[in-house]
C-alpha cells in the first residue's frame, strides 16, 4: 500500500506543479501547433532565383486574444538526411500567421495557405542529387526573449543542384515568335505595342560567376525598325522616358510554355517617334538583344510587318470651336472679384496627337486665357503668371485649363480675370476681350482665336501697404489648444521652438513671404504690398515650416480691401505680442496713354525714336517707375534693351528704370539700331516698386528686317618707309571716326576687326606689328577719332603679284556693315614715297 500512495502524491504533486507552471507561463508561449497539408517544390521559381518552396497549413491548440502576442514566425532548418549535418538556419526568412480565433469557426484559430521560400544558392551544396530532411521550426513573434518551439514538422526533400556552368555570353542565343502589333495609347502618349515571345538559350544563372556581378544573368531587349529602303525609322534608346527603355528580362523556365525558357515580351513604339508619314507603310522589325554591359548584342530575328501611322499635329494647329461663351461682370471667386469668362466648345484633336505631348505632358494641356485691350491692341490686362503656377495652387484665375482626349473633345468651364489686374479706373469701361491658348507651361502660344469687344463697370482698386511689427512668439511650453486656438500639431514639434515663416494672400495668390525663421521665438518685422479690388479678401499668415513641406497654419488674419487705415493687434494663438498696420490708398490710375515708333537720327548715329504720352491719376513718384524693354510674349524671359537714351521728359535713372517727376506728360527715348532687335516688341510699362505691379502696357512692334549701318568710317591715309631692327618696313597708316555716342555706349567692349587680303586670300601673317598694339587682327579703339598704323617687310610686300592689295574693316556693332579698301601695291612699293 505504501508505494501506491507514494504513487499517486507523485501524480498530484507533479499535477500541482504543472498547473501552477501553467499559470505562470503566458498562453502564447504554451501553443502547440499542427501541421497539415504540407507541400515541397524543390524546383520552384521566383522573380528568376530557384528556391526550395514549402506550402503548408498550420492549427493552433490555443487561440490568443491579445493581438500583441498572436503573431507566430515559422522558419526552416535543412539538413544532411544521412549524417544529420545541418546546411540551412535562418530564422529571419520567416513566414508569418495569426493564432487568433476564427469568426467562421469559433474557439479555432488556424492559419492556411502559408508559404515559405528557401533559396538553393544558400544550402552551398555542389551539383548532383542530395537527400535532405526539412524541418519546420516555430517562434513566437516577440521582439525581445521570444520563445522558439524547436521543430515542429519535418519531411524528406530530394533536391538536383544544377552545376555552375559559367558560360561565355557569346553561348547565349535568342529566337521569337508570335510577334503581334496593338495600336494603345500610353500615359497620354499613343503609338502600338509590339508583343512576342522570346526564347533564350540558356537560362540567367548559367551566366553566374564569382568573378562576375549579380546581375551577369540580365538581358535587354529593344527594336529596331526600318521602312522598305532599309532606313531605321525608330529604335529603343537609354531615354528617361519609359517608352523609351529596354526590357530587361532574366531568362527562367516558363511553366506556361512546358518549363521552356520563354520570355513574353511587349514593347511600346510611340507615333510621334517613328520616322515616317502618315499613312501605312511596309517595315522590318528586328528585334535586338545585349547582355547586362552591353558588351555583346544577340540577333534574335526579324519579322516584315504592315503598321499605320496616324497623322500626328502641332501644337499651334490645335482649333477651338466655341459653342457659348460669356462674360460675366461682378462676380467673385476664391476671395477675388472680377470678370468671370464662361465657356464651351470642343477641340478638333485630343492631345494624343499633339506633336511632342508625348515626350513633354505640359503640350498635353490647352489653357485658354484672355487679355483686355485697347482699340489699337495695347494692353490693359494680361495673366502675370504661367497656367502651372495656379494650376499647382488649384485656382481659377486667368486660365480655363483643359486637357482634351480623342475620347473627349468636349469642354466646358469658367475663370476669373480679377478686376485688381485690369489696368483701368473705376467706372464704366470698354475694352476687347480678346482670347489666346497656351501651354501648361506657357511657352507655346496661339493668339487672338476670338475677339469681341465688352462693357463693364471696373470696380474701384486700392494699393494695399502691410506693415507688420516684429512678433514676439509663445514658448511651447505655453501653447494650449483650448487657451489660444491653436490647431493640433504634430507631437515631435513640441521638442522645440517652431521653425516658422510669414505669408500675405490676395484671394489665394500669395504676394509676399518672408524667409523661415529657424526655432523663433521671434519673428522680425515684415512689409508686403500689393493690389487688391474693392471687398477682395487679403490675409496675413504665419506658418509653422515643416521640412518636408507639410507646411502648418498657426494664425491668420483676414479683411477685405476698402479705402481706409487700420491698425490690427496679432496677439493670439502662438503670439504673444505684435501688430499689423493695414494702409489702403487709391491705386494708381492710368486715364490716356499712347505709343509711338519712328526712325530717327540721334547725334550721328541711326536709330528709332520710341515716344510715350501718359496722363494718370493717384501718381507717387516715390513708388513708380517707368521703363523700356524688349517684350516677345506672355511669361517669356524679359530682356532689357541696353543703350537707350532718355531725350525728352523729366526722369531721373534709377538701377531698374527712370523714375519720373510727373505722372502726366510726354516722353522720348532713342534707341540706337546697334542696340535693336529686328523682328520684336518694345514694351513700355509704369511700375509700382513695392507690389511689382505693371500699369500702362504699351508695346510696339520693330521692323522685321533693319537696314545696315556704317557708323564707323575708315580710309587709307598715306604709307612710308621705316626701319624696324635693320629691316626696312612699308607702313600703312588709316584714319578712322564715328559719332562721339557710339564710343559712349560701347566703351571698350568696341571692337575692330581688320584682314589684309591678296586675291581674296587672307595674309595677315605678314603684319609684324600695329600702332596702337592689337591682337589676331582685333584693335580696340580708345578715341572716337583716332589713327590706326600696319606694319609689313616691305620685301614682302612688294613680291606680291599681282599688285592690288585690300583691306577688310569691321566692327562688332550689329547690323554694321563691312568696309573693302584697295590699296595700289606698285605705288606704295615706289620708292618715291614719301617719308613720315
Amino acid at each position: 500500500m505504501k508505494p501506491h500512495f507514494l504513487t499517486v502524491c507523485l501524480i498530484v504533486a507533479l499535477g500541482l506543479v504543472q498547473t501552477v507552471w501553467a499559470q505562470s507561463v503566458p498562453l502564447h508561449h504554451r501553443q502547440q501547433f499542427t501541421i497539415r497539408s504540407f507541400q515541397l517544390n524543390s524546383e520552384d521559381v521566383h522573380e528568376g532565383k530557384r528556391f526550395i518552396k514549402a506550402t503548408f497549413n498550420c492549427y493552433f491548440k490555443f487561440p490568443v486574444k491579445d493581438l500583441s502576442n498572436s503573431r507566430y514566425k515559422f522558419y526552416a532548418v535543412i539538413k544532411e538526411a544521412a549524417s544529420g549535418k545541418e546546411l540551412y538556419n535562418n530564422p529571419r526568412n520567416y513566414v508569418a500567421a495569426l493564432a487568433t480565433e476564427s469568426f467562421s469557426n469559433p474557439g479555432k484559430a488556424y492559419a492556411e495557405g502559408l508559404i515559405l521560400r528557401v533559396p538553393q544558392s544558400e544550402l552551398n551544396l555542389p551539383a548532383g542529387k542530395h537527400n535532405l530532411i526539412f524541418e519546420l521550426h516555430a517562434r513566437t513573434g516577440e521582439f525581445d526573449n521570444p520563445k522558439d518551439f524547436g521543430s515542429i514538422h519535418q519531411s524528406p526533400l530530394s533536391i538536383e543542384i544544377q552545376g555552375n556552368r559559367s558560360l561565355d555570353y557569346t553561348a547565349q542565343s535568342f529566337s521569337f515568335d508570335h510577334l503581334l502589333l496593338q495600336a494603345d495609347a500610353k500615359s497620354g502618349t499613343k503609338g502600338f505595342n509590339v508583343r512576342f515571345n522570346l526564347k533564350a538559350a540558356h537560362p540567367h544563372d548559367a551566366f553566374a560567376a564569382p568573378d562576375r556581378p549579380a546581375e551577369a544573368g540580365t538581358f535587354f531587349v529593344g527594336l529596331i525598325i526600318s521602312d522598305s529602303s532599309g532606313n531605321t525609322v525608330f529604335q529603343t534608346t537609354d531615354g528617361e522616358r519609359w517608352y523609351e527603355r529596354w526590357a530587361k528580362i532574366q531568362p527562367i523556365e516558363n511553366p506556361k510554355f512546358d518549363r521552356q525558357l520563354i520570355e513574353e515580351v511587349e514593347l511600346f513604339v510611340p507615333y510621334e517617334h517613328l520616322k515616317l508619314t502618315p499613312g501605312n507603310h511596309q517595315v522590318n522589325i528586328q528585334v535586338v538583344v545585349y547582355n547586362f554591359d552591353r558588351s555583346h548584342r544577340y540577333e534574335a530575328g526579324s519579322q516584315s510587318l504592315m503598321v499605320f501611322k496616324p497623322k500626328m499635329y502641332s501644337y499651334r494647329s490645335q482649333k477651338i470651336n466655341f459653342s457659348q461663351l460669356s462674360v460675366i461682370e461682378k462676380q467673385k471667386k476664391q476671395g477675388l472679384n472680377g470678370l468671370l469668362v464662361s465657356a464651351q466648345g470642343t477641340f478638333n484633336y485630343g492631345h494624343e496627337v499633339i506633336e511632342g505631348a508625348g515626350n513633354k505632358p505640359a503640350l498635353s494641356y490647352y489653357c485658354l486665357y484672355a487679355t483686355l485691350e485697347t482699340e489699337d491692341g495695347q494692353i490693359l490686362y494680361e495673366p502675370r503668371q504661367a497656367p502651372e503656377y495656379y494650376f499647382n495652387q488649384a485656382a481659377s484665375y486667368h486660365y480655363l485649363i483643359t486637357k482634351p482626349s480623342e475620347a473627349m473633345l468636349h469642354f466646358s468651364g469658367d475663370w476669373l480675370i480679377p478686376y485688381k489686374d485690369i489696368d483701368l479706373p473705376s467706372g464704366k469701361q470698354e475694352a476687347w476681350l480678346v482670347l489666346h491658348f497656351t501651354d501648361l507651361e506657357g511657352k507655346l502660344h496661339k493668339k487672338s482665336i476670338h475677339r469681341q469687344k465688352i462693357s463693364f463697370e471696373q470696380a474701384a482698386r486700392y494699393r494695399v501697404h502691410m506693415q507688420q511689427s516684429r512678433l514676439a512668439l509663445r514658448p511651447y511650453s505655453a501653447w494650449s489648444s483650448e487657451r489660444h486656438n491653436i490647431p493640433a500639431y504634430p507631437q515631435y514639434i513640441r521638442k522645440k521652438a517652431p521653425n516658422v515663416f510669414v505669408q500675405a494672400l490676395v484671394g489665394k495668390e500669395v504676394f509676399g513671404q518672408s524667409e523661415v525663421y529657424p526655432e523663433a521665438s521671434e519673428v522680425p518685422a515684415q512689409t508686403f504690398t500689393t493690389y487688391a479690388a474693392e471687398g477682395d479678401l487679403l490675409q496675413w499668415q504665419l506658418w509653422h515650416a515643416d521640412p518636408s513641406r507639410q507646411h502648418m497654419l498657426l494664425t491668420t488674419h483676414e479683411w477685405t480691401a476698402q479705402n481706409n487705415h487700420n491698425e490690427v493687434s496679432l496677439s493670439k494663438g502662438v503670439v504673444e505680442s505684435g501688430s499689423l498696420q493695414i494702409k489702403s490708398s487709391p491705386a494708381l490710375a492710368v486715364m490716356a496713354r499712347n505709343i509711338a515708333l519712328t526712325p530717327s537720327l540721334y547725334q550721328g548715329v541711326q536709330g528709332y525714336e520710341v515716344s510715350v504720352v501718359l496722363r494718370t491719376r493717384n501718381f507717387d513718384e516715390s513708388q513708380t517707375l517707368l521703363f523700356v524693354e524688349y517684350y516677345d510674349s506672355t511669361f517669356a524671359a524679359k530682356k532689357g534693351i541696353p543703350y537707350i537714351h532718355l531725350i525728352k521728359g523729366n526722369a531721373n535713372i534709377h538701377p531698374e528704370g527712370y523714375q519720373l517727376e510727373a505722372g502726366t506728360g510726354e516722353w522720348k527715348f532713342f534707341l540706337p539700331l546697334y542696340a535693336v532687335e529686328e523682328g520684336k516688341h518694345i514694351r513700355v510699362a509704369l511700375k509700382d516698386k513695392e507690389a511689382d505691379f505693371l500699369h500702362a502696357m504699351l508695346s510696339v512692334p520693330l521692323p522685321q528686317e533693319l537696314p545696315a549701318t556704317q557708323l564707323v568710317r575708315v580710309q587709307l591715309v598715306d604709307s612710308r618707309k621705316q626701319k624696324i631692327e635693320s629691316v626696312e618696313h612699308t607702313v600703312l597708316r588709316f584714319h578712322y571716326e564715328m559719332p562721339d555716342l557710339v564710343l559712349a555706349d560701347w566703351g571698350t567692349r568696341l571692337r575692330f576687326y581688320f584682314r589684309l587680303l591678296h586675291e581674296g586670300k587672307e595674309i595677315n601673317h605678314l603684319i609684324t606689328q600695329t600702332q596702337p598694339v592689337s591682337e589676331a587682327g582685333e584693335f580696340r579703339p580708345t578715341l572716337a577719332d583716332g589713327y590706326f598704323e600696319i606694319y609689313i617687310p616691305a620685301a614682302q610686300l612688294c613680291e606680291l603679284k599681282p599688285a592690288t592689295l585690300s583691306i577688310e574693316w569691321k566692327s562688332n556693332l550689329p547690323h554694321e556693315s563691312t568696309q573693302l579698301l584697295e590699296i595700289d601695291n606698285e605705288t606704295v612699293c615706289m620708292e618715291r614715297l614719301a617719308q613720315y
